[in-house]
């Protein structure tokens, strides 16, 4: 009936889907949770997983040869890289912006 399901790249595509919807779920949770300044680095950590998975299986970058892993990488820690210094201009401004 679901043999379409036997194929090991659908396996694996719905494995990570169900992984992605948890990690979402997590997600949800973590942000009514009255943990107070864990909070924001909890939810960049599960962000940061997420963005690992997508990545690493649902781009299937595994699959590729090693410069194109590399490269990926690279891409990869770029953006971390802006995003990092995004957030230290915004706080680095919401700092001096008080009185």
């Amino acid at each position: 009936m679901l043999s379409y399901l036997r194929q090991p790249h659908l396996r694996e595509a719905w494995l990570v889907y169900a992984v992605l919807i948890g990690l979402l779920a997590l997600n949800l949770i973590l942000v009514h949770l009255p943990i107070g300044i864990l909070r924001p680095l909890l939810l960049l950590a599960v962000a940061a997983v997420q963005a690992g998975i997508t990545l690493w299986l649902s781009m299937e970058v595994k699959r590729q040869p090693p410069l194109v892993r590399l490269y990926a990488f690279l891409g990869f820690f770029f953006v971390l890289t802006m995003f990092a210094l995004t957030l230290n201009d915004y706080l680095g401004r919401a700092a001096s912006a008080m009185p």
